[in-house]
Order: structure tokens, then C-alpha cells, then sequence
């Protein structure tokens, strides 16, 4: 009778175990090593396999994973690049920053420009909120001297369509109503700009 081969125990997990199998392996660069994964293997999952069989395991289902993952984060990468920081990106560079530093040998450098992505984004945020604020005050503002223009137009037009004031007064009137009083050092120009005594 044949002896089973040890990679194709592992076939036989469960996907929980695989996961969990998974973990362990893309975590061996400084972690684990093989035969530590072989015994917790054994003490855990109930099965004797091989380093070697660890290790086709490893280039069969765990390096394809470990690529599209880091593909997936180059995508985000390249999105923030692009300045495209949808929430769905926000979150992504979030849970990289977490997986930065939960790392055994945490990359200082990329937790700090993960850092200062998010705090950028942040403050982006915020800014756009601003910005926003000042928009819905500046159409407020607008409406509020719209109102206020046709409420002048109207006694605009009473004064001008009374045939008592002739149009000097009618002229004086819509000033005073327009700019308010005259100083008490008032002294009006005339036409060529020098002031009358």
C-alpha cells in the first residue's frame, strides 16, 4: 500500500484550518518556521506533514493570496495617487495602517506616510465640510439681499412714480434710502470734481 502524500493531508482541511494554516505561513518571514508550522500543524489540526509539503502548500495557496493582496493595496496606493480618496479607500488605507503596525517588524516609515494619509484625508474632510458650510451661508446671504433688493425696489418705485417730489428730491430720496443719511461734513462734488463750498 501507498503512503498518502503529507501536501495532500492538507487538501483535506477544513477552511477554517486553511485560514488559519494560511496565517500562519504568510506570517513565516520572520515569525515561524516550517518545522514550528509542521508541530502546530500536528498539535492543532491533528495531522503529521512535512516542511516540504508546508512549503508547496505555501507556493500554491498562500503566494497567490500574498500577490492579489498586494495588488489589491497597489490599487489603493494608486487610487490615492490619483487623488481618488472615496471612503471605501479611506477605510482600505486605515486597515493598512493597522496591519502596518500590528506587524511583528512594523515598517516605521510606511505607518508614518499611512499616518499622514489619513490625516491629510482628514483634514480634506473637513475642509470640504467647510467649504460647503460657506456655500449653503453664501446662498443664504444672496437670497436674504435678493429680498431686501425687491423690498428696496418697490419703495424705489413709490418714490419715483409720486408726481408731488420733482426729481431732485425724488433723486435725494433714493439716496437716503439707499446709503442712509449724509455725514454733517458732507460737501457735494461737482462735475468736475472739485468740492463746493
Amino acid at each position: 500500500m501507498k503512503k498518502p502524500r503529507s501536501d495532500s493531508k492538507l487538501a483535506s482541511l477544513t477552511d477554517a484550518q486553511r485560514n488559519t494554516l494560511r496565517d500562519w505561513l504568510a506570517g513565516i518571514h520572520g515569525q515561524a518556521s516550517y518545522d514550528e508550522i509542521a508541530a502546530r500543524v500536528r498539535e492543532q489540526f491533528g495531522l503529521s506533514t512535512s516542511t516540504t509539503a508546508l512549503c508547496n502548500y505555501y507556493q500554491l495557496h498562500v503566494m497567490p493570496w500574498e500577490l492579489a493582496r498586494a495588488r489589491g493595496v497597489a490599487d489603493d496606493f494608486a487610487k490615492l495617487a490619483d487623488g481618488n480618496f472615496n471612503e471605501a479607500t479611506r477605510k482600505r488605507v486605515q486597515q493598512l495602517a493597522f496591519e502596518v503596525a500590528a506587524a511583528p517588524r512594523p515598517d516605521i516609515d510606511a505607518l508614518s506616510a499611512l499616518s499622514k494619509i489619513l490625516g491629510d484625508t482628514a483634514k480634506l474632510k473637513l475642509q470640504e465640510q467647510k467649504l460647503s458650510q460657506d456655500a449653503r451661508r453664501v446662498r443664504l446671504l444672496e437670497t436674504k439681499a435678493a429680498q431686501a433688493a425687491m423690498e428696496q425696489a418697490k419703495k424705489i418705485r413709490a418714490i419715483a412714480s409720486d408726481p408731488a417730489l420733482d426729481a431732485t428730491r425724488k433723486t435725494e430720496r433714493v439716496r437716503k434710502l439707499l446709503f442712509g443719511e449724509r455725514p454733517g461734513d458732507f460737501a457735494p462734488v461737482t462735475e468736475k470734481g472739485a468740492e463746493q463750498s
